[in-house]
């Protein structure tokens, strides 16, 4: 176990643990709109009379969205590195 040498430490600890928490809820809540975008527009086809409306269409959708959520973040792992 690691032990704190000093208040100061202590502080830029847990202001990073706090900065990395509110990154991972900000990330979930971006794919979280973006599931729901995919699935509003998927929607919106089955209100529109020349469109037909596929279960398949908003899973791919939404599978869509969090590939593209995880190249997201694999590029700024990449470049950050």
């Amino acid at each position: 176990m690691r032990v704190r040498h000093n208040e100061r430490e202590h502080k830029r600890e847990k202001r990073l643990t706090v900065h990395t928490m509110l990154k991972w809820y900000l990330a979930g809540l971006v794919l979280a709109a973006g599931m729901i975008l995919a699935a509003g527009m998927e929607g919106l086809h089955y209100l529109l009379p020349y469109r037909t409306y596929n279960v398949n269409d908003a899973l791919s959708n939404g599978m869509g969205v969090l590939v593209g959520g995880a190249v997201a973040a694999g590029w700024r792992l990449a470049v950050r590195a």
